[in-house]
């Protein structure tokens, strides 16, 4: 009954919950329900709180999230008609969320370039910005009607429609009205940057040009850039002037008089054939506010160096724990001259080598390498005038796979030594330096495998532990505790476990198991010998009993009565007297038994034992002690002496005993 009360309370409070589940939280996958197959809300829910969630990561300017979450709508399990209608849906947002990408990152860049003057670029990303902001307001318009169709079709406008469902439109409308916002807010950057340009250019406009002798060098030599700076027509003297390449800065040169500048290039070590630099005005400080920056006309130069060839040849797999070769060899057009050359697995280094022509060199994987495919690279740096090099290779990281042989007899006898003896081998050959442990029950021994891959070692079993002390333990032998166990039974099924970690295989610990008989000839003697001790008793017995019931009277000739009388119970007869009796009651039915006469009521406890006649000498003796003792206790005018009823029973016991018939 509790356990009922307790289950109809959880379902209760999980009533009261659920039904504000749905409309409380957004939800956290793609709503993957069949609207086929179940009819409740939270499918349509779910999908219009999905869209919010979508418009939401775009207002916050995480454009790709949003299209990533669009991609899993694609997989929602609805009906073939709201998919065609989700689809087309998708469509458009996902093109609006790539316009709008692509219009903040113009505005950023063109907000860069005004902030240093250079507005030679801005006008054709200002015409690309006015081109996207166009095409985000006609998308809109767009996703306007593609809303109203998917809210139609989830039957948002229908009189059937739920708080739920009324909820969700709701946010969404509002969540599109934020949206809004963030497209009138870039509007409103573009035209902001646009006045700045309209400003920007009453500035002084300027010029730069830019010559290099010579137009073709080696990688690290010195060529000498020169050029001119004028502005509005005059020559601009102490400004400074950039020479870059990729968008990185070779030099600087201050213009002197008639705007004249010169600049020595030291080619940066960037193996390419050419390479093309540009001489860049950008005012600094005060020149802000007056002149506008200039980029010179891009200039070539030739770029030169000695070409590197590497070929190299690896292993299509490798063993953990087992080195690995690396060979090839590296050319350069002018000359071999020692090089340094890396070797990595996925990204980690495994060796940093010098080389030079022909090389050839061992590689240790590390331990924490997982089996499995691996990319092996060789990377040779680039030196000076001599560029780099470098070659790829697909590698398999493998466990070698080991094996072990083991000589272990099928029958053992105990106590006495176990010879455990046995070789390890791979694919490979024979493995060494295997860490190899010997395990019968608790006794354990270490042994390491040699050149040839053998291993042998030595259990000691016991009759008895090896820790009992010697007045207790005849068969007692010193020995480690750790290489000895002790078994007293007999015969047993017992197992040897053998475990080997190799240097091949580190952290792989190889088992094997195997099963022996032992027989332990002390106790199996010892049991046999009991069991024949016991066969003797029971066949001795066996013959008394024989020969007791051939020296009984026939029972036939002896008509017993229904119910055998006893001696009158004599009122108040208790204490020791009443013990006496009922021992004597006790005996008597064995006696009667044995001797074949019954105990008339008529009879006197003398005259039964005159007449009863017992197989053995010995019980007759007791049971006429016993009869003596009983008279005294019934017919004695002096008390029994205390130790009378223990005598009693001690006399019944031993009757008993003598006639086989067990404790009374």
């Amino acid at each position: 009954m509790k356990k009922l009360i307790i289950t109809l309370s959880i379902i209760a409070m999980l009533g009261v919950i659920y039904p504000g589940l749905p409309i409380s939280a957004q939800p956290v996958r793609v709503p993957h329900e069949n609207p086929e197959n179940a009819t409740g809300l939270p499918d349509k829910v779910g999908l219009l709180l999905s869209y919010i969630r979508v418009i939401n990561l775009a207002g916050n300017s995480r454009q790709q999230d949003a299209r990533d979450l669009l991609n899993e709508l694609k997989h929602a399990d609805v009906p073939d008609d709201v998919q065609l209608i989700i689809n087309q849906y998708n469509e458009v947002w996902q093109s609006l969320f790539s316009t709008l990408g692509n219009l903040e990152a113009l505005l950023d860049e063109a907000s860069g370039l005004l902030a240093n003057n250079q507005i030679y670029e801005l006008r054709q990303k200002f015409n690309s910005a006015d081109n996207d902001i166009k095409k985000v307001y006609t998308l809109l318009n767009s996703i306007d009607t593609a809303t109203n169709s998917l809210c139609n079709k989830l039957g948002v406008f229908s009189a059937s429609a739920t708080s739920q469902l009324n909820q969700a439109h709701k946010s969404l409308e509002e969540s599109q009205v934020r949206l809004d916002d963030l497209v009138n807010m870039l509007e409103g950057l573009h035209q902001k940057l646009s006045e700045q340009y309209i400003q920007k250019e009453q500035l002084i406009s300027t010029e730069v040009s830019l010559s290099i002798d010579p137009e073709s060098a080696y990688v690290g030599d010195i060529v000498t850039a020169s050029g001119k700076l004028i502005g509005d027509g005059s020559s601009l003297i102490g400004k400074t002037v950039s020479l870059t390449a990729d968008n990185y800065t070779l030099a600087t040169a201050i213009t002197k008089l008639n705007g004249l500048y010169t600049a020595a290039i030291e080619l940066p070590y960037k193996y390419d054939e050419n390479m093309t630099v540009n001489a860049v005005y950008s005012p600094a400080s005060n020149d802000v506010d007056s002149y506008l920056a200039c980029i010179s006309p891009p200039v070539a130069v030739t770029t030169e160096y000695y070409q590197t060839v590497l070929e190299a040849s690896v292993p299509l797999k490798i063993y953990r724990g087992l080195p690995f070769t690396v060979s090839g060899e590296v050319t350069s057009d002018n000359d071999n001259i020692p090089r340094s050359a890396k070797v990595l697995l996925d990204n980690t280094l495994l060796t940093t080598e010098t080389i030079s022509g022909r090389f050839s060199f061992e590689i240790m994987p590390p331990d924490e390498f997982l089996p499995g495919q691996g990319k092996l690279a060789i990377d040779v740096s680039p030196q000076g005038r001599y560029a780099g090099a470098s070659a790829h290779s697909s590698i398999s990281v493998s466990l070698l796979p080991i094996n072990i042989d083991t000589r272990i007899p099928s029958v053992i006898l105990t106590p006495g030594d176990i010879e455990i003896s046995g070789i390890i081998y791979s694919e490979l050959g024979p493995v060494m330096d295997a860490e190899v442990n010997l395990k019968l029950d608790d006794a354990s021994v270490a042994a390491t495998s040699r050149s040839d891959g053998g291993f042998q070692g030595t259990i000691k079993s016991c009759l008895l532990p090896d820790d009992a002390p010697p007045t207790t333990n005849p068969f007692y032998v010193s020995s480690t505790p750790t290489d000895s166990t002790y078994d007293f039974s007999p015969i047993g099924i017992r197992e040897i476990t053998i475990t080997a970690d190799t240097p091949q295989s580190p952290g792989f610990i190889l088992e094997v198991k195997r099963q022996i008989i032992t027989i332990n000839p002390l106790s199996l003697g010892l049991i046999l010998a009991i069991l024949a001790a016991l066969w003797l008793f029971v066949r001795r017995r066996s013959r008394t009993l024989t020969h007791a019931e051939a020296a009984m009277t026939p029972a036939e000739n002896t008509v017993l009565p229904k119910d055998i009388p006893m001696p009158v119970k004599i009122p108040g007869l208790t204490g020791i007297g009443g013990q006496v009796l009922s021992t004597y009651r006790s005996v008597l039915a064995v006696v009667e038994k044995f001797s074949g006469v019954i105990m008339s009521p008529d009879t006197t406890l003398r005259e039964f034992l005159t007449t009863a006649s017992l197989p053995s000498p010995i019980a007759a003796a007791h049971f006429a002690e016993l009869t003596d003792i009983t008279e005294n206790a019934l017919y004695s005018a002096r008390s029994p002496k205390k130790d009378t009823a223990a005598r009693a029973e001690k006399l019944a016991f031993n009757i008993n005993e003598e006639l086989g018939y067990g404790t009374p």
